[in-house]
């Protein structure tokens, strides 16, 4: 793949430019032509300079690639640029945005402190990245219910240090397969004897953990539901919620991959099937909460991630914000940009990359 500098790239920016600016004024002059020889040779010069922008513009595209490693050379220059003081930890890989359903969700723990099993259902389209929403409440719980402390929490972890996501325990053959999926799962993570029943593990074993809390990030995708889902999470939460006594205290994350959720022009009955049984799990079981949809999020709370990690020259966050706008995937995600000023978490969480690997390692 052909790589390009920094300078170059610029460079590719002042080519494009000066050929907008001679292709408006050749433009302008053959609309006040009256003589058609001389329209006809506008035309020729418009065609040749409009074919020569587009080659520019797709080298540009290409170079401001941020999903190659090999084209991110403006991307981490600027990033490179920026003032940064703020401690890089895994929580800035994961926490820009979505201050309103972090606050659902820390009204719900604290206002449901009596409950020793709480379930939260992330519902979004996978460019919204629901596990890394998920990823950042289990970092915040860490951070401030137990300043840090690893060993007072179970969560399962990748070698990196990220949080593991782990495929719901459900078998496609109906709701006894996938009951007996779930104990085969809770067996192997909690290491309990095959002699026991998972209700034993519920009633017996379960106190004896020794950890202050539990938590699991389980997903499930929109093509895998089935219809006895609402059921089987029923029994499922049904059993956790039972327990008595005194017990770590256990989130469950449910991170369900549904296309376009957030879209109101793309609704589907597996959509509304989805949304319509977590809300009756809502109503019947306090414990439960649905985070859904995760939307695009503000432009605006970009600058805000950047600025709270040290960077307060609003010129460097544009240069970026241009950047990332060079790469949204589609026309929706575009015409949400110019008409919204609202970016995919797909591309954001790019950029937390980015910025993550640039300055953790100073």
């Amino acid at each position: 793949m052909e790589r390009h500098s920094y300078e170059e790239i610029m460079g590719m920016e002042r080519q494009r430019k000066t050929l907008i600016e001679k292709l408006n004024h050749i433009r302008k002059e053959q609309a006040i032509e009256t003589d058609p020889s001389l329209k006809f040779k506008y035309e020729k010069q418009i065609a040749g300079i409009e074919a020569e922008t587009r080659e520019i513009e797709k080298k540009i595209e290409s170079a401001y690639n941020i999903f190659l490693p090999e084209k991110a050379t403006i991307l981490r220059k600027l990033i490179e640029s920026l003032n940064i003081d703020e401690k890089m930890g895994l929580i800035h890989l994961v926490n820009c945005g979505r201050e309103d359903m972090k606050d659902i969700f820390w009204a719900t723990f604290d206002g449901h402190e009596e409950e020793d099993f709480q379930f939260y259902f992330i519902g979004a389209c996978p460019t919204q990245m629901p596990p890394h929403f998920a990823e950042r409440l289990i970092y915040e719980l860490i951070i401030e219910e137990l300043e840090d402390k690893l060993d007072a929490i179970y969560c399962k972890r990748k070698s990196n240090g990220r949080l593991q996501i782990l495929g719901f325990p459900s078998n496609s053959r109906g709701l006894k397969k996938s009951q007996t999926e779930c104990y085969i799962l809770f067996s192997k993570i909690f290491e309990f004897s095959p002699s026991l029943t998972f209700d034993d593990f519920l009633n017996l074993e379960i106190s004896k953990l020794k950890y202050q809390y539990v938590t699991l990030v389980f997903e499930i995708y929109e093509s895998e539901w089935r219809p006895f889902f609402g059921e089987y999470l029923e029994w499922f939460i049904g059993k956790f919620s039972s327990i008595k006594g005194d017990t770590p205290k256990f989130l469950f994350f449910f991170v369900v991959y549904v296309e376009d959720m957030h879209r109101e022009d793309r609704q589907s009955e597996k959509r509304t099937e989805i949304t319509a049984i977590i809300n009756e799990l809502q109503s019947q079981f306090p414990g439960v909460v649905g985070l859904l949809p995760l939307d695009p999020i503000p432009v605006k709370d970009l600058r805000t991630w950047l600025m709270k990690l040290g960077e307060k020259n609003p010129n460097k966050f544009e240069d970026i914000i241009k950047i990332l706008q060079q790469n949204l995937s589609n026309n929706f995600a575009k015409k949400n940009f110019e008409e919204k000023k609202l970016l995919n978490m797909d591309i954001v969480s790019r950029l937390q990359e980015l910025v993550y690997t640039i300055f953790q390692k100073k």
